[in-house]
């Protein structure tokens, strides 16, 4: 679905309410199924797709059919999709897997949440024991 390729061939589309609607499937189903494994970070990219929309939805009536403004929208998709995929492989830079960059955000979420300092160094160790910790206590049934 991140393929280069494949996105590649959506921009191409000539009709812009048929790309934005493609555009917009994509994007719902890459954040449902990037929501499975990641929460906060799925939350997060469904509140800002849900504000593109909106703000989409809500755009003067002289600009409805102008080409630019379709354009302009798609292209905004477009770099939300490329933005859940960079994120879907962040923890690869950073040298953990996609289910430990869950916890590692989650632990980061409820640190600016909770205005406390947390180094980055002992967030990624914490989020690797956690997930050690939920993987052995999944392989067994309650």
């Amino acid at each position: 679905m991140f393929n280069d390729d494949y996105i590649g061939k959506i921009e191409k589309i000539k009709l812009p309410n048929t790309k934005i609607k493609i555009l917009q499937q994509m994007l719902t189903k890459a954040i449902g199924e990037f929501k499975k494994v990641n929460q906060t970070q799925g939350i997060d990219f469904t509140k800002r797709f849900e504000s593109l929309v909106q703000r989409f939805n809500e755009r003067k009536e002289d600009d409805v059919l102008i080409s630019s403004v379709l354009d302009d929208f798609s292209e905004s998709m477009v770099g939300m999709i490329y933005n859940v995929r960079d994120d879907i492989t962040a923890g690869d830079e950073q040298g953990i897997d996609i289910e430990e960059r869950c916890f590692y955000d989650a632990l980061k979420s409820f640190a600016v949440k909770y205005d406390f300092d947390y180094p980055e160094d002992k967030l990624m160790e914490l989020s690797q024991a956690v997930k050690v910790i939920v993987d052995d206590k999944m392989q067994f049934v309650d």
